[in-house]
């Protein structure tokens, strides 16, 4: 790769990940990782000189990796959709949707993909876990950014007391710690 194209590849990966960064990510990570990712597949010779395409395919699936590890980005796409939907549905109707509406909901969804490139089946399911630190504590008018503590070592001390005692699930606790990042 010349450096010429290493400049361009640069540009249009931060520029992605910029774009792709989901609230609580690192744009920079993402970055970083696509390139390790694009330059690793050089090195074995399975990477031509990358498109711009390439490029953007690339930097969200990292951006999806680094939002949901674990969950495909075509299922986070359909949940988005589903979540969308469903509130719509809320809206318009004045009540919560049944469990069958949004299994109903989520097929429609599902379906609406292109054969091969479909949310996976019971993609509505799969728990993608989001924390906002607007939320409410308990009973409260306290939000969850009203009890973090400002510095991070403060908050490694008010996690650990907080899963100690019970008052923060595991899931919260990592969630506020990649906030803090």
């Amino acid at each position: 790769m010349t450096p010429a194209l290493a400049a361009e590849v640069l540009r249009t990966v931060q520029r992605a990940s910029k774009h792709y960064a989901a609230p609580g990510t690192d744009a920079d990570d993402i970055a970083s990782d696509t390139l390790v990712m694009i330059l690793e597949q050089e090195g074995r010779g399975t990477a031509d000189l990358p498109s711009t395409a390439f490029l953007l395919y690339a930097t969200r699936s990292m951006a999806s990796k680094h939002k949901a590890p674990g969950v495909h980005h075509r299922d986070i796409k359909g949940r988005a959709m589903l979540n969308a939907r469903i509130a719509h549905h809320e809206q318009v109707t004045g009540r919560e949707v049944s469990a069958r509406e949004r299994r109903a909901i989520a097929d429609e969804i599902r379906c609406s993909f292109p054969a091969g490139k479909r949310p996976t089946i019971g993609f509505e399911d799969r728990s993608v876990h989001h924390i906002s630190l607007n939320a409410p504590v308990g009973d409260s008018e306290t939000q969850r950014s009203d009890m973090m503590p400002s510095r991070r070592d403060d908050l490694a001390v008010y996690l650990c007391e907080g899963l100690a005692a019970h008052t923060i699930s595991v899931d919260d606790a990592r969630a506020m710690w990649e906030v803090a990042r």
